[in-house]
C-alpha cells in the first residue's frame, strides 16, 4: 500500500485552503451531479406533511417530552424524498468521477492515481473529512 493511501486511512492528510481557482472545478462537479434534480425530490405535499409533523408534535411536546418521536416522524415523512436524492447522486456521480478525483487530489496533496486505488472506506472518509473541512474551516471564507 502506498504511503499516501496509508496516510489517508489514518487521517494524516491536510486540506489546503480553498481559493478562487476552486470555484470552477466545484461548479463543474455540482453541475454534473445535477443539483436541479434535487428540487424535484421535494414536492409540496411532502414538505407540508413534514411541517405538520413538527407543528402537531410540538404541541404534544409541551405536555410530554417526545422530541425523539418528532424527529423519527419527520424522518419517516422525508424518507421518500431522501431516497430520491440518493438516486440522483448515484445516477450522476459517474458523470463527474474524474472531476471529483482531480479536485480531491488538488486539495489534499494525494495523487489522482492514489485516490483511485483507495479502499472504499478510506475514500469515503476522505470525502466526509473534506466536507467537514469546508463546512468548519473554509466555507465562510470561500463564499
Amino acid at each position: 500500500m502506498s504511503e499516501a493511501i496509508e496516510k489517508t486511512t489514518e487521517k494524516n492528510y491536510k486540506f489546503r485552503d480553498l481559493t478562487a481557482e476552486d470555484i470552477a472545478p466545484m461548479a463543474a462537479i455540482l453541475q454534473k451531479i445535477n443539483i436541479e434534480e434535487f428540487k424535484k425530490c421535494f414536492n409540496e405535499e411532502m414538505i407540508e406533511k413534514t411541517v405538520n409533523v413538527f407543528v402537531t408534535k410540538s404541541k404534544e411536546e409541551k405536555e410530554e417530552n417526545t422530541q425523539d418521536n418528532t424527529m423519527t416522524a419527520a424522518g419517516i415523512a422525508l424518507f421518500p424524498s431522501l431516497l430520491s436524492v440518493a438516486q440522483v447522486i448515484v445516477t450522476n456521480v459517474p458523470k463527474c468521477e474524474k472531476d471529483v478525483f482531480k479536485f480531491l487530489s488538488s486539495v489534499s496533496g494525494i495523487s489522482v492515481e492514489e485516490i483511485r486505488k483507495m479502499k472504499l472506506g478510506a475514500f469515503l472518509r476522505l470525502v466526509v473529512e473534506f466536507v467537514k473541512f469546508v463546512k468548519e474551516e473554509g466555507f465562510s471564507d470561500f463564499f
